[in-house]
């Protein structure tokens, strides 16, 4: 299973590599892609998002930031519409 983002903050993942990093945080029971595409996609939101909690709230990105990071992988990414939910 993956861990939980406050041991990310504690661990020693910071001295790993993305892939080991990659494994450690994404639950392991969900299916793992075949296309290396998907994977650098995922290892890259997963960098996205630990950045977001960093201990040191002057090292995190604004969210205007991780907007722009997250549209410039977006041409890779699935394009869904955004169904309004109701009752």
């Amino acid at each position: 299973m993956g861990r939980h983002p406050l041991e990310l903050l504690t661990s020693s993942l910071v001295h790993v590599n993305s892939e080991t990093m990659l494994k450690d945080t994404v639950d392991m029971r969900l299916f793992w892609p075949e296309d290396q595409d998907i994977v650098e996609d995922v290892s890259f939101i997963v960098r996205v998002a630990i950045s977001c909690i960093n201990s040191n709230p002057e090292f995190r990105p604004t969210m205007q930031h991780v907007s722009k990071l997250l549209l410039s992988c977006s041409p890779s990414l699935p394009r869904r519409n955004v169904q309004t939910v109701s009752d």
